[in-house]
């Protein structure tokens, strides 16, 4: 049903890298199975553990921007076009959003603006023309 994995055990892996390799050495000197399965379904709690504290924060979040837009200067459709697209692309140039949003260009500099002034989104490049937008808030979620 996800598009993507959500579950990094690869995280896990890296951050206990010595067990890791001490449990593969350990099936293949000892046979030893039963640890390793013990390790590798250790990784998988925690890794599903901090996977559905992300997806309860990214939740969180987005009922807190679906009440934010309610209160800006533009339409809350328009607004929810845009911060849709941040949820799929939270790093994205102003160009695109306009390839991928039924939006007119005057429409998404307010929504931009309402947005910034929010502060949703930041500009990244400090440019005023190809400007790109960063969903910071939700991009911390994944990064933490």
């Amino acid at each position: 049903m996800l598009d993507k994995s959500c579950l990094y055990i690869s995280d896990y892996i890296e951050r206990n890298k010595d067990i890791y390799y001490d449990m593969l050495t350990r099936v293949r000197t000892h046979n030893d199975m039963i640890s390793w399965i013990e390790f590798f379904l250790e990784a998988v709690i925690e890794t599903s553990k901090t996977a559905k504290e992300k997806f309860r924060k990214v939740v969180e979040l987005t009922m807190e921007m679906d009440k934010m837009i309610i209160d800006l200067p533009v339409k809350s459709e328009n607004a929810k076009k845009v911060l849709d697209l941040l949820y799929d692309e939270p790093i994205i140039s102003r160009k695109k959003i306009l390839e991928k949003i039924d939006i007119k260009p005057t429409t998404l500099n307010v929504t931009i603006n309402s947005l910034q002034e929010r502060q949703v989104i930041q500009e990244t490049t400090g440019y005023s023309r190809n400007q790109v937008f960063a969903f910071q808030k939700y991009i911390d979620l994944f990064l933490k």
